[in-house]
């Protein structure tokens, strides 16, 4: 597992890159209307330089992830930052596997309470 300082938050957090990855994806299919920024993996595995480059990654991903109010709003995101406890963690994690996630845009919701779309002139060919 990793040590994640956010400064922003003046706080710290201890998470498997799974998790990472998994917070990703949830957002990712959670707000389809907004960008989730990509993880950056290093290819060496458990060298001191590469796992100071992942906490570093990780750290920016999570900060870029803080910089839109939608997704910052997210309730899992908010789990993800707050359980010390791996065990809750785990029961958290697989409570978010079994929710089911939007499929109408009538489902989604923003901080306004709406779901902010944009459409290019050639979207009608998709």
């Amino acid at each position: 597992s990793y040590d994640v300082p956010l400064k922003p938050l003046d706080s710290k957090v201890e998470r498997k890159e799974t998790d990472f990855v998994f917070l990703r994806e949830y957002l990712r299919r959670r707000y389809p209307q907004h960008f989730v920024p990509p993880l950056v993996f290093t290819k060496e595995k458990w060298e001191t330089t590469s796992l100071k480059k992942k906490e570093k990654y990780f750290t920016r991903f999570l900060i870029n992830i803080l910089r839109n109010p939608d997704l910052r709003g997210s309730y899992f995101l908010h789990e993800f930052f707050s359980m010390d406890e791996r065990a809750d963690f785990d029961q958290v994690l697989s409570m978010r596997l079994k929710e089911t996630m939007p499929s109408k845009l009538s489902e989604y919701f923003t901080l306004s309470g709406m779901a902010n779309t944009r459409s290019h002139t050639t979207s009608w060919q998709f």
